[in-house]
């Protein structure tokens, strides 16, 4: 015996919006990156130490020197 009655529409309108939730939450994650990357290419092109972009960017070593890299930047 079933417990509720099955409502295929229903069903399908809930996982269309999981679905562009999830898409919202992939948007909102490329964007805080492309922040993230931003403040260490300023601070970069600052002369800021790596310590400081680590800290203030939220970026692993790495990533920060491949950025470095990439702008042609020397890293203090």
């Amino acid at each position: 015996m079933f417990l509720t009655e099955y409502d295929q529409e229903k069903v399908l309108e809930q996982e269309r919006r999981d679905s562009e939730r999830r898409g919202e939450r992939r948007g909102f994650t490329k964007g805080f990156d492309q922040a993230r990357e931003q403040t260490a290419k300023t601070m970069l092109m600052d002369g800021k130490p790596l310590g400081e972009i680590i800290k203030y960017s939220c970026l692993a070593e790495d990533v920060i020197r491949g950025i470095a890299e990439k702008i042609g930047a020397a890293i203090a």
